[in-house]
């Protein structure tokens, strides 16, 4: 479809990764009518959350069944270390031990929605496109916002895919939609939607970041002389997330875009063909070339 950026790791691809984030332990559930607690036994497997009565039943037909979907909704509450996990008219009320296993859980959930959404939108490619401008352009956000959940859908109330967007990150926006009077970006790399807007005050969230684009695929060396790692971040900025890889010294990569943002000096930032995200070309404080162009 047009708009759509080339040479990305494949939705199918990405989907079997989060997919294969599971988890497994004990939580408190209430009961729906009662408001009981019981200690159950979960285990979050390829797209399914099993309840069973006791850790011994796993793998065994004494349990009951969450299948998630793409509409499959995870929220925290005012309680401490308890969440919910609804879908369609089936919700869990949730306890964990400790704030840092309730986040686990979520993340983990979340990362399953995320991966349906990605085998939904390859199924589905992608009726959203009819809906709105195709675009190609870099935004940066508000530096004084909170960090802003990505969303499986352009909607307030979608699934969110376990990542988010960070104050001053710079990211590659593909589309801008429409829906229900509300605006959403579709991010480049497929993660997901962004609303341009705050819920609540109706804040722009954005805003435009110009520069020079080059959409032309190049083979560069990470300098060999460098000693450490580069971190690759999911946007063309110093303050965009980095994504947990790095490129390494002495070693050759292909790139498919080049963007330098207006008033950063000769910055260049280059996006790795594989899809994988965004280096910088030179060193941001002391301005030192970390990439040269292999002839």
């Amino acid at each position: 479809a047009a708009g759509r950026a080339s040479a990305r790791v494949s939705a199918a691809d990405r989907s079997e990764v989060f997919l294969s984030i599971d988890m497994s332990g004990f939580l408190m559930k209430q009961s729906r009518y009662l408001g009981r607690w019981r200690k159950k036994y979960f285990v979050l497997d390829h797209g399914c959350l099993d309840m069973y009565e006791r850790k011994a039943d796993v793998n065994s037909k004494k349990f009951t069944r969450m299948e998630l979907k793409v509409n499959t909704v995870t929220s925290y509450t005012n309680m401490p270390n308890r969440f919910t996990v609804q879908t369609d008219n089936d919700e869990w009320v949730l306890t964990a031990k400790n704030a840092t296993e309730m986040s686990a859980w979520i993340r983990a959930i979340e990362s399953h929605v995320y991966a349906l959404y990605l085998e939904y939108t390859d199924e589905h490619l992608d009726e959203y496109w009819e809906m709105g401008s195709a675009i190609h352009e870099f935004y940066r956000m508000d530096s004084t916002s909170q960090p802003l959940a990505i969303r499986s859908e352009p909607s307030y109330d979608a699934s969110r895919t376990g990542e988010g967007i960070f104050p001053g990150e710079v990211l590659e926006m593909t589309q801008l939609v429409e829906v229900a009077g509300k605006h959403f970006f579709r991010l480049a790399d497929d993660r997901g939607w962004a609303a341009r807007d705050h819920p609540v005050n109706g804040h722009c969230l954005f805003e435009l970041v110009p520069g020079k684009v080059e959409e032309e695929y190049v083979n560069m060396r990470y300098l060999a002389s460098m000693v450490t790692p580069l971190g690759i971040r999911f946007g063309p900025a110093t303050d965009s997330i980095k994504t947990g890889e790095g490129i390494f010294p002495g070693e050759e990569y292909r790139f498919s875009m080049s963007f330098a943002p207006d008033g950063e000096d000769g910055q260049v930032y280059l996006r790795l063909a594989d899809g994988r995200g965004w280096v910088f070309q030179f060193h941001p404080k002391n301005g030192d070339q970390l990439l040269e162009k292999i002839w």
